[in-house]
């Protein structure tokens, strides 16, 4: 197949490279590539702390779990029957106008994320798709001198899939008509 698609060169259309039946030339080329999966559609419906492997009432509620994600040593597989490693389920959200009140980013960041679902035919609840509902499961940090807030928010979604969809996938991320870039949470330095 590789060499019928992509290193099949004819030097014109009468050499015996042509492929023809019944004198009408044929052209080959590779069937198009599916579309992407949408992951918040597979993900799994368990409880908070099922669906990590990690609870959120340890770790999770002080620090996101990105640390114990980068602790984790690359290619180590955790012991035991039915263990998962701790996935990430933090985002952060940055380019948010500085000027904003905190209470507005906080509803901002809301209307986002029902807009992002319900583009697609979902439901956003933030009491079930949030860790902790909307108060728990959205950061915003006070912003220094003659600022509202510091520019991003964090967001800690319950399900994993809904996680990476909002990283990897999502598109048209504004608020206030501003581009709003999403990415995974990193842990701070010592914070192991």
């Amino acid at each position: 197949a590789h060499w019928l698609v992509d290193q099949r060169k004819p030097a014109n259309w009468t050499s015996a490279e042509t492929m023809s039946i019944r004198g009408r030339v044929l052209h080959a080329e590779w069937p198009p590539l599916p579309p992407p999966v949408d992951w918040r559609r597979l993900r799994y419906k368990a409880d908070t702390d099922a669906s990590s492997q990690m609870s959120y009432d340890t770790v999770g509620t002080k620090r996101s779990c990105s640390h114990a994600i980068q602790a984790r040593s690359p290619g180590a597989e955790p012991s035991g029957r039915g263990v998962h490693p701790p996935q990430n389920r933090t985002v952060i959200l940055t380019g948010i106008a500085p000027n904003l009140p905190v209470h507005m980013v906080r509803s901002e960041v809301l209307d986002l994320l029902r807009r992002l679902w319900q583009r697609d035919g979902l439901k956003f609840d933030p009491d079930t798709q949030l860790h902790r509902g909307a108060e728990g499961g959205l950061g915003v940090r006070h912003g220094r001198r003659g600022m509202e807030n510091d520019g991003s928010c964090m967001v800690r979604l319950r399900n994993y899939a809904d996680a990476k969809w909002l990283v990897e996938q999502a598109r048209g991320l504004s608020i206030e008509g501003k581009p709003v870039r999403a990415m995974w949470a990193r842990p701070k330095d010592g914070a192991r």
